[in-house]
């Protein structure tokens, strides 16, 4: 074939001259300087490890003009087109696409990631530190299996900005092969090939500092206020007895000079002052119902990919439980800080437990916090400890520990006071520390958990004891009474004497003494009206049908999550039992 070499030499493409056996006769310098010598290998055999994978069949019989887009054994993403073909040679042109986009899109450093992918989501290039940060295996990966769930509404609006020409950086959390989750600042850049869009996506992991600079920014306001308060109360001595004396000294006096200067001075610390107060209060939030639960889910998956492998976590999260009124930023960062100084207190390993419960405190218990209804908040390690004389001086500004210095926990127990809680921490030596944080049940809270605590009555019939601790225990915390019954005649008994009390019988299906179709016979006869629930291990069959054209509402297959049994109840009872 005749072809000016020359000029091809010059294209930033990779050009073959190949035979009708489908072997490189010749290529051209661009090509040499990517793939090395290729002359004698198999075309396909540049681009794919296997035959099968190649997009074009036998090379004799293709059609000149044919053209495809594929991405090859190294993950770059490619356009090829067979340019022309004459007594039996064929030439080829092919283009990296990805090629260019890196060199559109430069990672500034080995800790960035740089993803490109179609309009489709198809991933058709990473770089190696995608491979190592992630984990994930080379092969087909979708854009959206790589971002955390519930940060991929924010992404794709953010794509929908980038595509129409504007967006900024912005905070993602990609998910790891192992399901580790790591927060980056990402930047999108669109570019069009061929009509046909790219997107690229640069990743610079976020630093812990970067993650909670929002937060330590509010809820250092906290502490400025706090302080700024403090001094305030000092200043009313120090104005007040100026101001006094100023009366009894004669103005002309060295002694009058001396005293307007310190009142003029404190004056002008007194507005300094008002400026960080008013200061800080610009970064005060608006106070919202805030779930502690989600607060701590939320942190977990955040730092979950910092936390080393031998660091075990332990969460302990009351269910169900109330909300509080607070700022979930500031609630956040607190969390986040006593997560960080319990990891640093187990360098060599141990148990991190996050605990979430509801106590009372009663009035003649005299103790912090005072009487009242909290939800409490604590923090674990089994780490180094913190010897019993430096407990109260950890929460000091500017505490110095392994000489560092900083905020960190006075800046929590700011977070606690502001939302009118308290701070406890325990430690040993050798043992571990444990820091808790009170915060106060508003009372329209406790007015729904005195509504739910009358929920209403349920009897439960069912020969396994197993069965029935576990739905008493279910039942009870969602606030219902409870009533067991092992068989099927003690069970019709007990409904028979508080049928007029229990709103809603559980019933197995299969019971020692009796089938559960004939204690449903037997229920409805006392009561035709009876709410009834059937227990079984089995799925829907023919006895099952027959009950519940009997006039049962509903059945709960075994083994059961909580939610199941609480949303079939919740069905048939609503939120009111009977009176």
């Amino acid at each position: 074939m005749n072809f000016d070499e020359e000029l091809f030499n010059r294209l930033p493409l990779y050009v073959f001259d190949v035979d009708s056996k489908g072997k490189v006769v010749w290529q051209n310098r661009r090509a040499e300087k990517s793939l090395g010598d290729t002359r004698g290998r198999k075309l396909w055999s540049l681009f794919f490890r296997e035959r099968k994978d190649c997009p074009w069949d036998r090379i004799d019989s293709l059609p000149q003009g044919s053209s495809w887009e594929f991405v090859d054994k190294t993950g770059s993403y490619f356009c090829g087109r067979l340019l022309a073909s004459e007594a039996g040679h064929y030439l080829f042109l092919f283009e990296n696409i990805t090629e260019k986009l890196v060199e559109f899109c430069p990672c500034g450093g080995l800790k960035e990631i740089l993803i490109i992918f179609t309009e489709r989501g198809e991933i058709i290039f990473t770089n190696e530190q995608f491979y190592r940060k992630l984990g994930y295996e080379r092969g087909k990966l979708n854009i959206q299996d790589i971002i955390l769930p519930q940060d991929r509404t924010l992404f794709f609006d953010r794509l929908s900005e980038c595509i129409k020409g504007g967006g900024e950086q912005f905070k993602l959390r990609l998910q790891g092969v192992s399901r580790n989750i790591y927060g980056y600042n990402v930047s999108l850049d669109c570019n069009v090939h061929d009509d046909k869009r790219l997107l690229a996506m640069t990743c610079r992991e976020l630093e812990s500092g970067d993650i909670t600079t929002a937060m330590q920014i509010a809820t250092l306001g906290l502490v400025a206020s706090s302080v700024a308060h403090d001094l305030n109360n000092f200043l009313v001595g120090i104005l007040g007895y100026t101001s006094y004396l100023k009366t009894d000294i004669d103005k002309e006096t060295e002694l009058y000079g001396m005293v307007d200067t310190i009142e003029n001075s404190a004056k002008g610390a007194n507005e300094l002052i008002k400026k960080t107060i008013a200061y800080a209060s610009s970064f005060k939030e608006n106070f919202s119902l805030v779930n502690l639960n989600n607060i701590v889910r939320e942190i977990i998956m955040l730092k979950r990919g910092d936390i080393l492998s031998d660091i075990k976590i332990k969460l302990e999260l009351a269910h169900p439980i109330n909300n509080i009124i607070g700022s979930s930023t500031e609630l956040k960062y607190a969390l986040l800080h006593l997560i960080e100084n319990a990891l640093e207190a187990m360098r060599g390993g141990g148990t991190l437990t996050i605990k979430t419960e509801t106590i009372r405190v009663k009035e003649k218990e005299k103790k912090i916090p005072p009487a009242g209804n909290y939800i409490v908040l604590s923090v674990e390690d089994t780490g180094k400890g913190i010897p019993e004389d430096k407990i109260d001086a950890v929460v000091s500004p500017f505490f110095s520990k392994e000489n560092r210095f900083g905020l960190g926990l006075t800046l929590v127990s700011a977070v606690a006071r502001y939302h009118g809680g308290y701070l406890n921490i325990q430690s040993k030596e050798n043992e571990g520390t444990v820091v808790r944080m009170y915060f106060p049940i508003p009372e329209f809270e406790m007015e729904s958990n005195k509504r739910a605590a009358a929920r209403g009555n349920i009897l439960i019939i069912d020969d396994s004891a197993g069965t029935r601790t576990v739905l008493e225990k279910i039942l009870v915390r969602q606030g219902f009474e409870v009533f067991l019954a092992p068989d099927g005649g003690s069970g019709v008994e007990l409904f028979r004497k508080k049928k007029d009390k229990i709103d809603l019988v559980m019933l197995d299906i299969t019971l020692p003494d009796a089938n559960g179709r004939e204690i449903l016979v037997q229920l409805k006869g006392i009561d035709q009206d009876v709410n009834v629930i059937i227990l079984t291990g089995y799925s829907m069959d023919e006895t099952i049908r027959e009950m519940l054209a009997s006039g049962a509402q509903g059945y709960i297959r075994k083994p059961f999550l909580v939610d199941e049994v609480t949303l079939t109840i919740e069905n048939i009872l609503g939120t009111n039992g009977k009176e």
